[in-house]
């Protein structure tokens, strides 16, 4: 009779690990091996080796492509040689390489098993502390409740190699100065010039764009996760209030001028059907994932955005809007602070920049004198733990929504920025029909100079 298996063995596949790891080895370039080496995470290995193996190729790809001898010899040279397994382990990895076009579905794998761990894992962790009768039961089942960790990258951290660090700031400023430009940094643009020459949202920062309801931020933010997705950034939309296919509409109306609020009395043209089917074509190249689900807890977008993660590296996420975020039953001010608390450290976290939608109050529109209805930081609902938490402030106002046919502009205000860019206004135009923000030219008379 065969033994029990064991139900709480680890789940791995050493030969899916071997294969990734030589794949990455013979890759054609050094911007593909570090796509491919970025691919999986560290918990993602169950070979203690092959994470050694893993890291260091990484710490190596900041420099230039690494191959066999070269990792060989940095191996020999930094005392890692036996801890990477000896050479009969490097030595073999290249045999197990398969084609790149199989690297995805490889390290897709190696995703889900390293995945498994972290559910058994928090398990057999649930059962010791369920088991502890001096553990109040409250707090079980708090723990039962949040989502399986991935322990060792909590418990271990996220170190930068100081050489690849230092290698990779040389190499930005020897670029730029070479090419007479500015230094490039990672960013994801909004579409709009004027607000790309200010704005610098990078990885693990949060913009946050505030404004009274139906004044235009939905849109402005839409615009800034279609821009980035054009880019070729990962993009998830969370829309807590508007359902997913209204979203693609909106999509078709900014780009293609589609009048979807005219077809409610008539059909669309023939001209109009052509432009639709551009744009969703154009909707699904761009890959944007969107879930509409309604009043989620904090924890439950902190579940689907790492599910999401799994499935494919999230580069960006929006949620629209936080206001409508379940807080269970904590106050508003207690629950808005764990809200932006929590979506900060996800962006972190993921690796990820996030762009979250705020209501603003009232106050703004009783003010008098030149900043009548500009927008401020302390007009942002329950603005505390938001204000302290973002990197970046977009305030929205269109004085054309508290009195009919003004004629000053609409405003797209930068409240804050703290990652470099300026504190400014930039006047702008909002198109109602297409939901589009688009840049105003104050220097032409029909514009409004006066302002």
């Amino acid at each position: 009779m065969n033994a029990p298996k064991n139900p709480h063995a680890a789940p791995r596949d050493l030969d899916t690990e071997r294969g990734y790891l030589g794949s990455c080895l013979i890759a054609e370039n050094v911007d593909r091996q570090r796509e491919m080496l970025d691919l999986v995470t560290a918990e993602d290995l169950w070979s203690e080796q092959h994470r050694e193996v893993w890291g260091l190729m990484r710490r190596m790809s900041a420099r230039g492509l690494v191959d066999l001898p070269g990792l060989f010899a940095e191996a020999l040279q930094s005392s890692m040689l036996d801890r990477l397994g000896g050479p009969e382990v490097l030595s073999t990895l290249g045999d197990h390489a398969v084609h790149s076009a199989l690297v995805e579905s490889y390290a897709t794998r190696l995703r889900d098993l390293g995945r498994r761990r972290a559910v058994i894992e928090h398990g057999l962790r649930l059962a010791t502390l369920a088991g502890d009768t001096a553990v109040e039961l409250d707090q079980v089942e708090r723990a039962i409740s949040a989502p399986p960790a991935d322990s060792r990258a909590a418990d271990e951290g996220r170190w930068h190699d100081p050489e690849a660090v230092a290698l990779a700031m040389m190499e930005d400023a020897i670029a730029a100065h070479e090419a007479g430009r500015p230094v490039r940094r990672e960013r994801f643009p909004v579409g709009i010039p004027a607000l790309d020459h200010r704005l610098h949202l990078g990885r693990g920062q949060v913009a946050v764009v505030a404004g009274r309801p139906s004044m235009g931020k939905s849109a402005l933010a839409q615009q800034w996760a279609t821009a980035s997705a054009r880019r070729g950034y990962s993009v998830v939309y969370i829309s807590l209030e508007m359902p997913a296919r209204l979203i693609a509409e909106r999509h078709a109306a900014q780009l293609y001028a589609v009048p979807w609020r005219e077809y409610a009395t008539r059909a669309p043209t023939a001209a109009e059907v052509g432009s639709i089917s551009m744009a969703a074509r154009d909707w699904a190249d761009l890959g944007i994932r969107v879930d509409d689900r309604p009043g989620p807890t904090i924890d439950q977008l902190a579940r689907a955005l790492r599910t999401a993660h799994r499935r494919r590296p999230v580069d960006l996420f929006v949620i629209d809007h936080i206001g409508l975020v379940s807080l269970g039953r904590a106050s508003r001010y207690e629950g808005t602070t764990a809200v932006s608390n929590g979506l900060l450290a996800l962006a972190k976290e993921l690796n990820a920049g996030a762009i979250l939608l705020s209501q603003l109050s009232r106050a703004h529109t009783g003010r008098a004198g030149s900043d009548a209805g500009i927008p401020r930081l302390s007009d942002l609902r329950d603005s505390g733990a938001v204000e302290q938490d973002a990197d970046i402030v977009v305030g929205v106002w269109r004085p054309s929504m508290d009195i009919p046919d003004d004629p000053a502009p609409d405003v797209l205000s930068v409240l804050k920025d703290r990652s470099g860019g300026s504190i400014s206004r930039v006047p702008s135009l909002f198109d109602g029909p297409r939901q589009l923000w688009t840049e105003r030219d104050l220097t032409r008379p029909d514009d409004g100079e006066d302002w």
